[in-house]
């Protein structure tokens, strides 16, 4: 691969990326498989009474408290629930939200509802009230960290991949608690598709090119903690993925399954017994990054780039056509590549979001849920 040539061919039109989103939402428009049910889902229908508010699109948990992981026994210790409230409009939330719950605030509070829609719209534009303490309907208490986002900022995430925080969220399991919105469940469908098209990619481009399907979905899982500082310093359980993906299984198979299905009926695989094989042709890798989500695409075209030295117009923005995948399709440096922007893609949001959490949760909450996530990571 030559320079001259891709610079020949470095143009990509921005508004593929609108096309391949809306070329996958018109696959599929049943979105029974991320409608999840676990064993706690009874004790989180409350929740819509407590945060008695119009602004909030839907509601969704996930984590320890929510399904179950291998290695923890939550009979002993009962876990922090962690929900994210999708809302229309942060500023309308948040004046609500203060008045009906200051307790729930740091310091911030005292800076007006501004401060805080600042702070959130840092990083990956998520603020955390963590160690909240509510009461169900028969009194029994829970402690929950609950999330704010705005239903743009998501939907961004999903179809952009723009900071892969909530994105690679929502590419492991999660209930959906209260609310309903197919707008971004259709975003999510393309979200999961585009997740498990990519794995395929790294797979096909590794030195092991098959995996049990089990063994697919860690890989998933594990995209969204790349760069994740928590991991990179021992914050996190090294075995968090595995132990992830061992008790939700069959969460995982229903969340992916009209993706593998989509994956092999386009020829992207070929499935044998419980393992996947994908597909080595360097059309078929060329058409599956086509298709990946358009910031993605945009870092990885800047990759190569970079790489050799060539310059987009001020006038013409620095993409990839058909012909640039084809090209770099067959780089020897591609699954190196990918990884790389992937970890360009998480790693500032994710930063960023740790280092909110001491103005959103104050010096006392940080270090105690610093403290507990460093108490996970010593449990196997």
């Amino acid at each position: 691969m030559t320079s001259k040539y891709l610079a020949n061919h470095l143009r990509f039109s921005l508004s593929l990326a609108s096309r391949n989103y809306r070329a996958f939402s018109t696959v599929q428009k049943c979105y029974e498989n991320q409608d999840i049910v676990t064993d706690c889902s009874h004790s989180l229908q409350h929740f819509e009474q407590i945060f008695e508010t119009d602004s909030i699109k839907y509601s969704f948990g996930y984590g320890l408290g929510v399904f179950p992981q291998a290695g923890y026994d939550t009979a002993k210790t009962k876990p922090q629930i962690d929900v994210v409230h999708v809302v229309d409009d942060a500023t309308r939330f948040h004046e609500y939200n203060t008045k009906q719950f200051p307790k729930h605030y740091s310091f911030l509070r005292q800076l007006g509802v501004s401060s805080i829609v600042k702070v959130q719209e840092f990083g990956a534009g998520v603020y955390y009230n963590p160690y909240v303490s509510i009461e169900d309907d028969q009194g029994v208490e829970s402690m929950i960290k609950y999330g704010i986002v705005t239903e743009d900022v998501l939907f961004k995430d999903l179809t952009e991949w723009s900071t892969f925080y909530l994105a690679g969220r929502l590419q492991k399991p999660v209930r959906h608690i209260f609310g309903s919105d197919n707008r971004l469940k259709e975003a999510n469908d393309y979200n999961l598709q585009s997740a498990f098209n990519l794995l395929l990619v790294l797979l096909a481009l590794g030195k092991k090119r098959d995996l049990t399907v089990s063994h697919l979905f860690e890989k998933i899982a594990l995209l969204s903690y790349m760069g994740d500082p928590r991991m990179l310093v021992g914050g996190e359980n090294p075995n968090k993925v595995k132990n992830i993906v061992m008790r939700q299984m069959p969460y995982f198979e229903q969340l992916y399954a009209p993706a593998k299905e989509l994956a092999l009926s386009r020829g992207y695989a070929t499935f044998d017994k419980d393992t996947l094989v994908p597909s080595k042709d360097i059309r078929v890798i060329s058409g599956i990054l086509s298709e990946l989500p358009l910031q993605f695409r945009a870092r990885l075209a800047r990759s190569y780039q970079r790489k050799y030295s060539l310059q987009c117009g001020k006038d013409q923005p620095c993409e990839g056509g058909s012909d640039f995948l084809d090209a770099i399709s067959g780089d020897n440096y591609l699954r190196r590549t990918l990884l790389t922007t992937i970890l360009a893609t998480t790693a500032y949001p994710a930063l960023v979001q740790s280092l909110k959490g001491i103005l959103t949760a104050g010096i006392v909450k940080s270090t105690r849920y610093a403290w507990e996530k460093k108490m996970k990571s010593f449990k196997k």
